[in-house]
């Protein structure tokens, strides 16, 4: 999941009598202990965080945007953001060093960053084995 899994999901996972509000507060406690466990919020979901490292301005626009769309690549980053090539391909890189996309170099354009959640997320017979999915490479 590439340490970021949804508020929804976890909800789901540990059943009906627990509300998302109860994982929130879970998750909120277990923040002081270090560890990197905590909640964040990217765009308008929120995720629990298992990995040790908070996420930078530019990471989150990132994360967000492949959250939306299951993907993204360095030049709709650039279109898009109005950023440099150069910083976008650093927040990626950053990114999928941390686990937080994961690569598909076999499109025939440019390499494509995709989201795991999105790619947990997505219906069956999609993300999985469809584009982008099991031949991906994965850190």
């Amino acid at each position: 999941n590439g340490g970021l899994l949804g508020l929804r999901e976890v909800r789901e996972r540990l059943g009906a009598d627990v509300s998302e509000d109860d994982v929130r507060r879970a998750g909120e406690t277990l923040g002081p202990l270090g560890g990197g466990y905590g909640i964040v919020r990217v765009g308008r979901r929120e995720y629990v965080r298992s990995v040790p490292r908070e996420l930078s301005g530019d990471q989150a626009a990132v994360v967000e945007a492949a959250q939306v769309l299951g993907y993204v690549a360095v030049g709709m980053l650039r279109d898009n953001l109005g950023w440099e090539s150069a910083r976008c391909r650093t927040v990626v890189d950053d990114l999928v060093a941390g686990g937080l996309l994961w690569v598909d170099k076999q499109t025939e354009g440019e390499w494509e960053f995709w989201s795991p959640t999105f790619m947990l997320d997505a219906p069956e017979g999609e993300g999985e084995d469809g584009e982008g999915g099991e031949d991906a490479a994965v850190p």
